[in-house]
């Protein structure tokens, strides 16, 4: 692009600035020869595949953070389940573990009544 900027004498400036005397305002002069303009077209395109670039790296992010998140769902659900399994079998435990004792209660509370037929019953 620093051929943009012609120098008093014909020569160019490699920094692209522009020489005194041409004006001062800065502005640049737009391309004269083929090679300025097939650097435009090469910039041009760089830019052009740089975005595609980018754009295909967020696609890809974006497939990874939707994988990653169906992954943890599948375990907390995994997770779950399992808790789920552990809480069902601590209940049936103590399901079993009371139901001598609720047989034996029912028992003790049919004894006094029996008593108490028998006792009428004298």
């Amino acid at each position: 692009m620093a051929a943009l900027h012609p120098r008093p004498g014909g020569e160019r400036d490699p920094e692209g600035r522009v020489a005194e005397g041409d004006g001062g305002d800065g502005a640049r002069e737009p391309p004269s020869d083929a090679g300025a303009a097939e650097e435009e077209v090469q910039v041009a395109l760089a830019v052009e595949r740089s975005m595609d670039g980018a754009w295909r790296e967020e696609r890809e992010l974006a497939r990874a953070t939707a994988l990653s998140l169906r992954s943890y769902s599948r375990e907390r659900e995994r997770e779950r389940a399992e808790d789920d399994a552990g809480l069902l079998a601590a209940l049936e435990a103590s399901l079993e573990e009371a139901l001598p004792s609720a047989d034996e209660a029912r028992a003790d509370g049919v004894r006094p009544s029996e008593r108490e037929a028998a006792a009428a019953a004298l």
